[in-house]
């Protein structure tokens, strides 16, 4: 007997629903048109790049993006503090090895070494030599640095 042709459900790996281990999809606020940025919450439970490191300004980064997005698609974002793994960010400035990283208005990593005064969040400790837009890795640490 031959069976008719059904459509199978759409199923997602890394839906929103239950627990994740380190990646979760979201849709985007904004063109996410690089990989490996620092991406933070946007309006109505959606993902764009993060603009700022300042801790002041509440807009600490959640995760990276693995894919390019454009607004309103979905996007895989790896969750900082989730996993064993260490982390790839896009550089928006020259790093050296073992130096702390934050990101700068563009979603870029960058150095904390020689920012303005003021409390920065900490995401990083770089593990390897980076140029600027090229790949930095980098051992996910947390916290604040008060420069000034």
């Amino acid at each position: 007997m031959k069976q008719k042709n059904k459509k199978s459900p759409i199923i997602f790996a890394n839906s929103k629903s239950g627990t994740h281990e380190g990646h979760i999809t979201f849709i985007t606020n904004e063109d996410l048109n690089e990989r490996y940025l620092f991406c933070r919450f946007s309006a109505n439970n959606t993902v764009s790049k993060a603009s700022s490191s300042v801790i002041s300004d509440h807009q600490r980064a959640i995760g990276i993006n693995t894919d390019k997005a454009r607004k309103n698609e979905p996007v895989n974002i790896h969750i900082l503090g989730t996993g064993s793994s260490t982390f790839l960010a896009l550089a928006g400035a020259d790093i050296d090895q073992g130096q702390e990283i934050t990101h700068n208005n563009e979603g870029k990593a960058i150095p904390i070494n020689g920012l303005a005064n003021e409390t920065y969040s900490v995401y990083g400790i770089a593990l390897t030599k980076s140029l600027a837009n090229s790949l930095v890795e980098f051992a996910p640490v947390y916290g604040e640095r008060n420069i000034g």
